[in-house]
């Protein structure tokens, strides 16, 4: 996608925890680039700038794993069973970004 664009990717820093992507994009001159609801759940005290990205970016499919040990696991296989339920109920329209396209700022409380 972005080669078509003649653009190039670069990645300075692969975050494990969403909870810090706030505290990593206030203290340095990085930018984040997630999902939009994720996105707007950080910090709000952070003051974050959410941007619609310059170019279309492919939707991301979500898979669940687990452990063998845990495939017959009653409760491993309830939790399971509650988030394909609640996927499968997600209107994918709502997760993107509005037609509006307006940039959202978060303000301190």
């Amino acid at each position: 996608m972005l080669r078509r664009l003649g653009l190039e990717r670069r990645v300075a820093l692969l975050q494990p925890y969403a909870a810090l992507s706030p505290l990593v994009v206030m203290e340095t001159d990085l930018v984040l680039t997630t999902a939009r609801w994720l996105a707007l759940q950080l910090d709000p005290g952070a003051q974050l700038v959410v941007r619609r990205p310059p170019v279309a970016i492919e939707p991301v499919r979500l898979q669940l794993l687990w452990h063998a040990r845990m495939h017959r696991d009653p409760r491993q296989r309830w939790l399971r069973q509650v988030l394909c339920d609640v996927a499968d109920g997600l209107d994918p329209h709502q997760l993107r970004w509005p037609a509006t396209g307006r940039d959202k700022r978060r303000q301190r409380p």
